[in-house]
């Protein structure tokens, strides 16, 4: 997929080296020894030139850190969950653009105020997420943010599929509490002839679909009666796979006994 969409291996090379120092400076920070070069060399195997050169393209280009949530998925989270957009937990509110004190501007503003409520509206539109009346007022057709190029779907698969994957993989590595173990299922079976995979997809996502609103509204019940103490992060990934050989990646789930 890298390669579909222009990633050289060099581009790879360079955001992996930079991956491995920075995890290997937060190691040595949380063991209370300073990051310094040597220290980083022998950890991640990288010479230290090649560590200095990481270290100063990092302090040079200022990477900013990822966001949770993208801007629109947040948009249309607000409008479902926030009483002021809509109706109730779940039933967006048809908005005006910009009166009433309720309106998709107050609602843009409500999660950036560095993003034009122009050009969110003509993202969401684009997309099919809202639709805009004769009339100039918008109304949300769908809870969620759906990219509709395959180039948005790989960078928001990537972050919001595989890295919340990888967090929840690393966390339940290395923790010693069984207590402590984050959920992580993955349900599958071998035997689904092929003529009902189509019905099956149609059912499970529709629950999937239906679990993910009843978490979200949630989520949003605790947090609008919370004690106003500093904000965490909590959230639950679902998704449904097909291991087909033909398809990019496919063959990868192992036949086990039982």
């Amino acid at each position: 997929m890298l390669l579909r969409f222009g990633v050289s291996y060099k581009d790879f090379d360079r955001v992996c080296r930079a991956a491995f120092v920075e995890a290997a400076a937060s190691e040595q920070e949380v063991v209370g020894k300073s990051a310094n070069v040597s220290r980083i060399s022998l950890r991640t195997g990288l010479t230290r030139k090649a560590v200095r050169v990481v270290q100063t393209q990092s302090l040079s280009e200022g990477v900013s850190q990822l966001e949770i949530r993208s801007l629109p998925s947040e948009v249309l989270h607000v409008w479902h969950t926030d009483p002021r957009f809509c109706v109730q937990p779940g039933v967006a509110r048809e908005l005006t653009w910009d009166s009433g004190g309720n309106s998709f501007v107050d609602l843009v503003r409500r999660s950036s105020s560095t993003v034009l409520p122009s050009t969110l509206r003509d993202e969401l539109i684009r997309v099919g997420a809202i639709e805009q009346t004769a009339g100039g007022t918008l109304n949300a057709r769908r809870r969620s943010f759906v990219p509709v190029t395959a180039q948005d779907r790989l960078i928001q698969g990537l972050q919001y599929g595989l890295r919340p994957l990888a967090m929840t993989v690393a966390h339940n590595a290395s923790t010693n509490n069984p207590e402590n173990v984050r959920f992580q299922r993955i349900v599958w079976n071998y035997c689904l002839p092929k003529e009902k995979r189509g019905e099956v997809d149609k059912l499970v996502t529709r629950m999937l679909e239906e679990i993910s609103q009843e978490i979200d509204d949630l989520l949003s019940e605790v947090e609008s009666s919370g004690s106003g103490e500093e904000p965490s992060v909590f959230g639950v990934g679902l998704y449904h796979f097909e291991d087909d050989p033909n398809d990019v990646g496919g063959g990868g789930i192992p036949k086990v006994a039982g």
